[in-house]
């Protein structure tokens, strides 16, 4: 992240993610995962690129006062100001139990907590 609040990144790039999304600013913390990034933004919004193919980027819908974000490998997490810890992973990569569902066969996990 730089001093005017623009993400910049660089590495291998296999999946894009190193192609911040165009016009991205007002960034107050960035995450990185396997294959994913994510951004939020001086206004609690989540932005994600790279891949997707384990629904690693399928930010929820109507997410909001998200205050810190985590990436895991294939895994996002975020903090809302009320304290609640939210989360997303596709099944595919939920091997090492990420977030304790492998009992569900669904391909897309969601949770809050």
């Amino acid at each position: 992240m730089k001093s005017d609040s623009t993400v910049v990144a660089w590495g291998r790039n296999t999946e894009n993610q190193c192609n911040v999304p165009t016009g991205l600013s007002k960034v107050i913390a960035i995450s990185a995962g396997a294959y994913h990034s994510v951004a939020l933004t001086s206004d609690g919004t989540v932005i994600s690129w790279g891949s997707n193919n384990n629904g690693q980027q399928n930010v929820p819908v109507g997410l909001d006062s998200v205050i810190a974000i985590f990436c895991a490998d294939y895994a996002t997490f975020v903090l809302k100001s009320n304290g609640r810890l939210e989360a997303w992973v596709g099944w595919e990569k939920n091997t090492g139990g990420q977030l304790m569902w492998n009992m569900f066969r669904r391909k897309h996990r969601y949770f809050s907590m």
